[in-house]
């Protein structure tokens, strides 16, 4: 999982990717640092491109998205944002979410 530090870094990656995934979280948070492996593991089974954002050393970045509570996912599909999963999810619901996204892309 790539690490963000600026906001023409996503941009780029959202460009290059059909697919992406971005995890915001802060170093403080204790479930959304428990979930992140959980999460890779997800993407990395998928071939899914994903990157990581904290929202203490980058607030820009979650602001511009409007990522206000943590950790929030977001899925981009061709460089729109598609599902968003904020505060309290399961991994089921990270697992459809990403499944659904790679459907979109297969279709096309």
């Amino acid at each position: 999982m790539i690490e963000l530090s600026s906001l023409a870094q996503l941009d780029a990656l959202k460009s290059e990717h059909e697919v992406l995934l971005v995890y915001f979280t802060p170093p403080s948070c204790s479930v959304g640092v428990s979930l992140f492996d959980r999460v890779s593991a997800q993407v990395q089974a998928r071939a899914v491109s994903a990157a990581r954002v904290d929202t203490t050393a980058y607030p820009a970045i979650a602001g511009q998205h409007l990522v206000l509570a943590f950790p929030t996912i977001l899925v981009f599909v061709y460089g729109r944002e598609f599902e968003r999963l904020s505060r309290v999810f399961s991994m089921s619901d990270v697992e459809r979410a990403l499944e659904r996204a790679l459907e979109i892309v297969e279709q096309d």
